[in-house]
């Protein structure tokens, strides 16, 4: 059951919303999901890679977040490609 609404979140609000988004602070994006979304986001690593998204009650599931890297001359931007 768990499975299906983690499939549910990632394709009609992640994918919707924030996939392909693109940023100079990973942390950025996840705000911006905090913002819209009725459950807690949080990062789990520091580098942004995995958040926990928690549905209340104790119920809680991860999301693994792919980054790609494009350094520029001024700073490193990231493009979010995929979450499993």
């Amino acid at each position: 059951m768990y499975n299906e609404i983690k499939k549910n979140f990632i394709e009609r609000f992640v994918n919707v919303h924030f996939r392909y988004s693109v940023v100079s602070v990973k942390k950025h994006v996840i705000s911006k999901m905090n913002d819209i979304s009725p459950f807690e986001i949080t990062p789990v690593n520091k580098d942004v890679s995995v958040v926990s998204v928690n549905l209340g009650n104790d119920v809680k599931f991860d999301l693994n977040l792919i980054w790609s890297e494009n350094p520029n001359g001024k700073c490193t931007l990231y493009k979010l490609i995929n979450v499993i």
